[in-house]
């Protein structure tokens, strides 16, 4: 499970990320205008993005990664989302059923055919067609596990 510190922005720093809360704490004081996001710093306008830094005025972004010292950004989504196909961020296990698991670099969650856009709409999407069922239960674990494995720090 991770554990996450959240400003008045709903912007949230995971404190397993920044390795403590105060550490925590202290990255999600570097945002500046921002909205939404997570395990950001030294941002500025940014919304829905995560795991950036440096950037700036980057009002029309969805989901971005890894970005540093942006300007004006346009276009994020499409970026993140071809990235996020090419390179997944954690390949999960398959479930009993035979879907594998994938999040990819955006965070979107891939299952068989199906695509989310956030680990939050797989979750309500699993809750509302297989809650309380054994199926629901083992899937709710493996996004468990894809939260906390792109949670980990990653090696260069």
């Amino acid at each position: 499970m991770i554990t996450w510190v959240t400003d008045a922005f709903n912007n949230r720093a995971s404190v397993e990320r920044w390795g403590s809360e105060a550490a925590a704490r202290a990255s999600l004081a570097t945002l500046v205008n921002c909205r939404n996001c997570w395990n950001c710093s030294n941002c500025y306008d940014c919304s829905d993005c995560y795991d950036c830094y440096d950037c700036s005025d980057c009002y029309d972004c969805y989901d971005c990664s890894g970005c540093s010292r942006c300007s004006d950004c346009s276009g994020c989504s499409d970026c993140s989302r071809i990235a996020a196909a090419q390179q997944p961020l954690v390949v999960g296990p398959t479930r009993s059923d035979g879907y594998q698991f994938v999040m990819g670099a955006s965070r979107s969650i891939h299952a068989g055919c199906r695509v989310f856009i956030s680990l939050a709409e797989a979750r309500e999407h699993w809750e509302s067609t297989r809650g309380g069922t054994p199926l629901g239960q083992e899937t709710m674990l493996i996004l468990d596990y894809l939260e906390a494995a792109a949670a980990l720090p990653r090696l260069a």
